[in-house]
């Protein structure tokens, strides 16, 4: 009797282990069960609804393959608008729409401001291989192998490469940085931490807490089968690189919970100087970044038709189907359908990666002030006085203004008119020593001169704009005289905000009088000259545009920093400041003005430009000396004395 109850015993731990290996195993195959379920399928877009090239105006693109990691070909595509593109973003779609296409619109916002745009099917994703999706490390995975393929590509090898992401792509964009720290800059937008973050955020929606006790199997899963891919979060990405990061988010989401991603982003990086915040409160997920007003003018219009047809849809979904694709392929607009992207957002989309991805190469200083100006555009306007030389002193309108307002302008405008290249170098760099900033024009004819040749010269441009014609070559001689300048300005580390070519729309100058496409290219000339030839780093390339605003003349993203309208009415400009907003997200300039409004009427039409300027001797006289003093000493103004040290 001992005997069995001893024996017992020892047969209970046996039976309890069993039953607990048992429990263990359950739950294990459960969890790959599960797992199987929602990542072992493919994916693919909706035809009905798919983007295609031809939607978006001069977009276009190239085709590659590459290889992932067992070997399954992926299909990218090269996106670019026009040529000289200044970087690359590659851009991880989200999961359960199919591929890349969904994101067309994204790309296509992104290579019309000068980007190249690699987007690619994610494995077993619309034309990429793999018979499943496999699990979401599998993006980090193909993420990995596409910044690789772009990298070694002798074509854009030399160029800084970006990173955007959406859902699982913002996940995938954020995990893969600890493999490619020379990454520039990083969008992520409704993202989530870690794989396993997601799989709890959705468990929880379809099990509750019974989803906890399968979490450490679907870890210890992903870990077996993703390795290293699997095994990091965003946060561990984060902790270990340095380059900056854009996180978005909105409040509602529902498929990827805040407290998944952006809430412990925000707690640990709130403060860091390297991550930018945007929080939204009622953007859901799928089109967080979208203008929704098309897609609830349409889903109304297609619920009405749905409601209204003579047969049971949720019986019949074979029929449904058929009929559902061809009202789409009848009433979807595709303009509005295609470019339904939130335009304020993505200006600070491409505010963040102009800022950070270098695509410009300021000298150091240069770039302390574009940098100030990009931070403070909207918040703040710097003032500025453009000076004159013959009115006894070149000192006249800032003696005027310290006298008036009992300050002087954080900026000061020169002009190379009438060949004062040393006088304007000299001044220059007086200012730079007293703490300013300096801005140039040139009134200048083909050949050089002043005011009178900018406005009578008419050049042939077909002769002018072709090297080797005698007309370049003068051209050029001009030419070389400013750059001199510029470049002794460089030595002496003085930024310059270079406004050559002003009010080009309005035709009243030599360089405007050949339309707008001979503008471009003299434009872009110059810009290469000066930047490539001449090596002017200290150079802001400011755009300015008269009062016209004529549609057409845009140079470029890749050419121009500043962009900026002059009116000489006494209105604070508004007309051409949401011209200007359709053009480039780039900060805007009041870049000339007779009367200078009051600050309470900017704030009132909501354009704080980067600065106003004053033109000189009369302009500046006539204007009210109490409202200048209020101009002057207004919070919302800049002066001299409250510039930074760059």
């Amino acid at each position: 009797m001992k005997k069995d109850k001893t024996k017992k015993r020892k047969l209970l731990p046996i039976i309890l282990i069993s039953v607990v290996a048992l429990i263990v195993a359950g739950l294990w195959v459960m969890a790959v069960g599960i797992y199987s379920d929602n990542f072992g399928k493919r994916f693919e877009s909706y035809k009905p609804l798919m983007l295609k090239t031809e939607d978006f105006d001069g977009l276009e693109r190239v085709k590659y393959t590459f290889p992932s990691d067992k070997g399954q070909m992926l299909t990218g595509y090269m996106y670019h608008v026009g040529e000289g593109q200044k970087g690359i973003i590659v851009l991880a779609h989200g999961l359960g729409g199919g591929g890349h296409n969904s994101y067309m619109d994204v790309i296509d916002c992104f290579a019309e401001h000068g980007y190249y745009v690699f987007a690619y099917d994610a494995t077993g994703n619309d034309e990429s291989e793999g018979e499943e999706l496999g699990g979401l490390p599998q993006g980090v995975v193909d993420l990995d192998h596409a910044i690789t393929f772009v990298e070694n590509n002798e074509s854009f090898s030399e160029l800084p490469i970006g990173l955007f992401g959406h859902s699982w792509g913002g996940y995938s964009v954020c995990n893969v940085l600890r493999f490619h720290p020379e990454i520039r800059a990083v969008i992520s937008c409704s993202g989530f931490n870690s794989s396993a973050d997601m799989f709890e955020a959705e468990g929880k929606k379809q099990a509750g807490a019974a989803i906890y006790p399968f979490m450490p199997f679907v870890k210890l899963h992903e870990l077996i089968k993703y390795g290293k891919y699997a095994s990091g979060s965003a946060m561990k990405s984060f902790a270990e690189t340095e380059m900056p990061v854009l996180i978005l988010h909105s409040a509602d989401d529902d498929t990827v919970p805040c407290e998944y991603g952006y809430d412990m982003y925000y707690e640990k990086y709130g403060n860091d100087g390297r991550f930018e915040f945007i929080r939204l409160e009622d953007r859901g997920h799928n089109y967080v970044y979208d203008d929704m007003s098309y897609i609830n003018e349409f889903n109304a219009k297609f619920d009405k038709w749905r409601d209204a047809l003579d047969y049971d849809y949720k019986t019949d979904k074979e029929r449904f189907a058929a009929d559902k694709a061809a009202y789409i392929n009848k009433n979807l607009d595709r303009y509005r359908w295609s470019h339904m992207l939130d335009g304020n957002i993505f200006d600070d989309f491409l505010k963040f990666y102009e800022k950070h991805m270098g695509t410009r190469q300021f000298s150091e200083k240069t770039a302390k002030v574009y940098e100030y100006l990009m931070d403070n555009f909207g918040k703040v306007m710097l003032s500025c006085q453009q000076e004159s030389t013959w009115m006894g002193s070149p000192e006249y309108e800032m003696d005027y203004l310290e006298k008036t307002t009992g300050r002087l302008p954080a900026m000061r405008g020169l002009d190379f008119m009438n060949n004062d290249f040393l006088g304007v170098v000299k001044r220059a760099e007086e200012w730079d020593k007293k703490g300013g900033i300096v801005t140039i024009c040139w009134h200048t004819g083909v050949k050089s001169s002043g005011y009178e040749e900018s406005k009578n010269d008419d050049p042939d441009f077909s002769k002018l704009l072709t090297e080797g014609t005698d007309e370049y070559n003068e051209l050029m001689k001009s030419w070389n005289l400013a750059a001199k300048s510029l470049q002794k300005l460089r030595d002496a580390n003085v930024p310059v905000l270079w406004r050559p070519f002003h009010e080009f729309d309005g035709k009243w100058f030599w360089w405007g009088k050949g339309g707008s496409e001979e503008f471009k290219k003299l434009w872009r000339l110059m810009y290469d000259k000066f930047t490539n030839e001449y090596g002017l780093d200290n150079l802001i390339w400011v755009l300015g545009y008269s009062d016209k605003m004529k549609d057409g003349w845009y140079p470029g993203d890749q050419y121009v920093d500043i962009i900026g309208s002059d009116i000489y009415d006494g209105s604070t400009n508004l007309k051409a400041w949401k011209k200007l907003d359709d053009i480039s997200y780039k900060p805007r300039a009041f870049h000339e003005c007779g009367n200078v409004p009051s600050v309470e009427t900017f704030e009132k039409d909501g354009d704080i430009w980067s600065w106003f300027m004053i033109w000189h001797t009369d302009w500046l006289m006539q204007n009210d000396p109490e409202n200048l003093k209020n101009v002057y000493n207004s919070e919302k103004v800049i002066t001299l004395d409250e510039l930074p040290e760059f």
